[in-house]
């Protein structure tokens, strides 16, 4: 006597296939899977880039839209200040003290001409930079003796200008920013309107 077929089941196809088969298919669909989200992580590092305008969380909207204003008489030597202004991480660092400028030279002409080239600063107490290093673009932290800024992420380390201290090219990006005679600092301008 015969058995009759048994009803198809909707997983009847994996019971057909070993488990040497049903691990590398679903090996190799989770390392598609990580290769698209990879994929998705690196486009929006190159075009989550903002451009620098004026949100008012940290400061006060000025008579521009596109500028605010941040108070810096509350801030000590060696201490830094984080804003967030129009989706960007900005921090302002105080200079504890003065650094040797014969080993600092710079090329870079993205930068406004108003700007120190020996401190990458129009007033030379205090750095003002995008929070955000290489392309992890992980937050900075200020060291203990406040002479070195941290990457997070990667290790890797700046001087109170924004230059790599291991030698390499990339440097901290300085906002467009501008200071007052009255102790405040504008980020979203070079000079006032």
């Amino acid at each position: 006597m015969t058995k009759p077929p048994e009803p198809e089941t909707p997983l009847s196809f994996f019971a057909e296939l070993n488990k040497r088969q049903v691990y590398s298919l679903l090996l190799k669909l989770l390392t598609l899977f990580g290769v698209v989200i990879l994929m998705a992580v690196m486009i929006n590092s190159l075009w989550g880039l903002k451009e620098i305008g004026g949100d008012t969380k940290g400061g006060e909207k000025t008579a521009s839209a596109n500028v605010m204003k941040i108070m810096l008489e509350d801030m000590q030597q060696g201490s830094m200040k984080r804003v967030l202004f129009q989706g960007q991480d900005i921090a302002i660092l105080y200079r504890a003290n003065e650094i040797g400028t014969s080993k600092v030279v710079t090329d870079d002409k993205k930068e406004t001409k108003q700007l120190n080239e020996a401190w990458r600063s129009i007033k030379k107490d205090y750095f003002v930079f995008i929070n955000a290093a290489g392309a992890t673009r992980c937050p900075l932290h200020l060291s203990a003796n406040a002479q070195v800024l941290k990457d997070i992420c990667s290790g890797v380390t700046y001087d109170t200008t924004g230059r790599n201290n291991r030698g390499g090219i990339e440097r901290l990006i300085i906002p467009p920013h501008y200071f007052d005679g009255s102790g405040a600092l504008f980020l979203g301008a070079w000079q006032p309107k």
